[in-house]
């Protein structure tokens, strides 16, 4: 349905969710995207979320003339159907705590290919591939294509759930987080 949407059937899409803020380093992602389209020109981009940094990226994509390749999608609701539409979501993040993002793209079957700066308890499932910062861009963009042509989305999610990360396991938990809060604010 997105890809029919945005037109994107015939073409490998690279996606990143995040706010425009120095740390995702947006605009490494704009330079690998950039790297991939010169590889294979099949190569398209969607970047979701807002912030700071949301309008110099913009003009930086319309100095490279990639604003037909790179889409800034703003904030959205529908997260997990734009996750279907990618082939590869990429988070060349200079650091995170645990991105809640890693694990929805993973509960979604979305391979990844992130920063090595991010932490390892993240991953969940083995289509999840870090890559250091100091490779090349075009490293990255070999790399986000080879991982596109292989194909690893994987829908098993028995480890999401066996990790604690199950929603259903983590509304239990703030439920009754809320409860004992509430409890506890009743005695006093």
């Amino acid at each position: 349905k997105i890809r029919l949407e945005f037109a994107l059937s015939k073409f490998k899409v690279i996606g990143h969710i995040g706010a425009f803020l120095p740390v995702k380093n947006h605009q490494f992602i704009i330079d690998v995207v950039e790297q991939a389209y010169r590889q294979d020109n099949s190569v398209r981009c969607m970047l979701i979320g807002t912030g700071t940094l949301l309008e110099e990226m913009k003009k930086t994509v319309c100095q490279k003339g990639l604003e037909d390749i790179i889409m800034f999608l703003g904030v959205r609701s529908d997260v997990a159907d734009l996750l279907s539409a990618m082939d590869i979501f990429i988070m060349p993040s200079l650091f995170e705590g645990l991105p809640v993002s890693l694990i929805e793209v993973q509960a979604n079957g979305l391979p990844s290919l992130i920063s090595d700066s991010i932490t390892r308890n993240v991953k969940l499932k083995d289509n999840v591939h870090y890559m250091a910062l100091s490779n090349s861009k075009e490293d990255w963009a070999r790399k986000a294509l080879e991982i596109i042509n292989n194909g690893e989305r994987d829908d098993d999610n028995t480890c999401i759930t066996q990790s604690g990360f199950d929603i259903k396991d983590t509304a239990r938990l703030y439920t009754d987080i809320v409860t004992r809060g509430q409890f506890n604010a009743q005695r006093n």
